[in-house]
């Protein structure tokens, strides 16, 4: 990577020139592919950042996706046959042209261009300079609009990815068809007004095999000395470490969660973990090495000080205001239906005799709600999430002959809490298995119980972590109530 005299990246070229084409290699004369392929894994991430926001879009009753055409200049985006904006590489840095009016936006807010005097940008006239976390939010807030504007939604399935991978340094065979002049004009004409990159990079050191960050000027680190002049970004102390938060981009879409300091992506697959120094800032580890810290507003930054993600810290202080308000109650009815059928053996008939009792012997028709969330923390009456336990219960045949009856769960949910189960009869899972289910999916009908006989059912339950669900029930003080509804007839088994 080279630097010109602003400090502005170039793109470290190739020496010896362009020989294939008579022509010597300046980066006025690089086609947009080689550029990506030629560029840092700052400008990479950059315009991964921008290519993402693109991409992550559709039209909602079409299902048209956005995509991208790559030509000599940049790469061009579309939803359908509109056009939305086009990325380019210029001077080593990202430059997103959109398809806005740029004076329909306030340049003291999104610190954007106007460029609607060049001719060659009359479809994309506002111009973005990529090169620090705020312009990268600046890009997605605007994006955001273009695609508003253009009827697209965001794509809850859109997960993020590296476009740079497949990039290789050969050059594009349409190389040939675009001319040299008009791609140096057209890299003079972009301005550069207001660019200073979020950190210089280390002197070219034999010694050094990469950037290192969060090492103060003039000491060292594994035997190499860093300059006094060598600019550090080092995470702000003191900020709070994050053990549960949601992970939002810029727009405020969720893209990830934070569960015990790990950050999760919406796969569950491990993007990093949160570590606290002893000063109390807080990094963003892969393994052992730093790739990002927090900064005091929770927003998650890399190592050279580009925008990431922000962390939606879980509100557990007005939760635990709010906590006492929310009372779990369990409605049961117990109701037994019968079939008086003859009995040919006896010569008689009779009615289903069942007992349901919970593990203490009371039975279903002694109480009325059922302490099935008892915990040690709230009693009977109240739960918090993450809590779980189990509530244990009987079914007893009095009756000389198999009887047949069904289990109905269903709920009372008016905020959608993640209450999950899983039934087990003996000791063997009968619902909810592998995995837990809400309360409507545990109902189960056909069961069957010998003469004389008797069953012990196990609900165990849980509490699962639903921050916007959670945080509502809270606050509104909600009520939810299972409903148990139990009923029996004999079989047929012994005309």
């Amino acid at each position: 990577m080279a630097e010109n005299n602003n400090d502005k990246n170039l793109i470290d070229l190739q020496p010896g020139g362009d020989e294939a084409h008579g022509k010597p290699q300046n980066e006025n004369h690089v086609h947009f592919e080689q550029r990506l392929a030629l560029s840092d894994e700052k400008t990479r991430s950059r315009y991964n950042a921008v290519k993402n926001a693109f991409m992550g879009y559709a039209e909602p009753k079409s299902g048209i996706i956005v995509s991208s055409r790559t030509n000599a200049y940049g790469e061009d985006f579309y939803l359908g046959s509109a056009f939305l904006g086009r990325v380019r590489l210029v001077r080593g840095y990202v430059r997103l042209f959109l398809s806005l009016q740029p004076k329909k936006y306030p340049r003291e807010r999104y610190l954007h261009h106007d460029v609607s005097g060049d001719k060659r940008y009359a479809k994309c006239p506002l111009l973005i300079n990529v090169y620090s976390a705020a312009a990268i939010k600046n890009a997605y807030s605007l994006i955001g609009e273009v695609m508003r504007r253009s009827g697209a939604a965001p794509l809850s399935s859109h997960m993020a990815r590296d476009w740079t991978e497949d990039i290789n340094s050969s050059l594009s065979a349409r190389y040939e068809s675009f001319d040299y002049a008009d791609m140096a004009a057209a890299d003079a004409a972009i301005p550069d007004e207001g660019i200073v990159d979020d950190y210089k990079e280390a002197p070219p050191s034999p010694k050094i095999a990469g950037s290192f960050y969060g090492t103060p000027a003039g000491e060292s680190k594994d035997g190499v000395m860093y300059p006094e002049d060598y600019r550090v970004l080092k995470a702000p102390s003191p900020v709070r470490m994050p053990r549960r938060a949601k992970v939002v981009n810029a727009e405020g879409e969720k893209i990830g969660r934070v569960r015990k300091g790990v950050w999760y992506d919406l796969e569950g697959r491990q993007k990093g973990s949160f570590s606290r120094t002893e000063e109390k800032s807080v990094y963003l580890l892969r393994g052992s090495a730093r790739r990002g810290f927090v900064d005091a507003h929770d927003n998650v930054l890399t190592m050279e000080g580009d925008y990431r993600a922000t962390l939606k810290r879980f509100p557990y202080i007005l939760l635990f205001v709010f906590i006492c308000l929310l009372a779990i109650v369990t409605a049961v009815t117990a109701v037994v239906t019968s079939s008086l059928m003859p009995n040919s053996s006896a010569g008689g008939s009779y009615e289903p005799i069942i007992f349901v009792a919970d593990e203490s012997g009371t039975g279903w028709d002694e109480t009325e709600n059922l302490p099935i969330f008892y915990n040690g923390t709230f009693g009977a009456e109240k739960i918090a999430p993450g809590m779980s336990g189990s509530y244990t219960f009987q079914l007893e045949n009095h009756t000389p002959a198999a009887i047949n009856f069904n289990l109905t769960f269903t709920s009372r949910n008016t905020y959608g809490i993640k209450l999950v189960y899983t039934l087990k009869r003996d000791g063997a899972a009968i619902a909810g298995s592998p995995e837990k289910v809400l309360a409507e999916d545990l109902s189960r009908q056909n069961l069957t119980i010998e003469a004389l006989s008797s069953s012990v059912f196990e609900l165990e339950w849980e509490w699962q972590h639903d921050d916007e669900a959670d945080t509502a029930a809270g606050t509104s003080g909600t009520i939810y109530t299972l409903f148990i509804n139990f009923s029996a007839e004999r079989t047929n088994a012994d005309e």
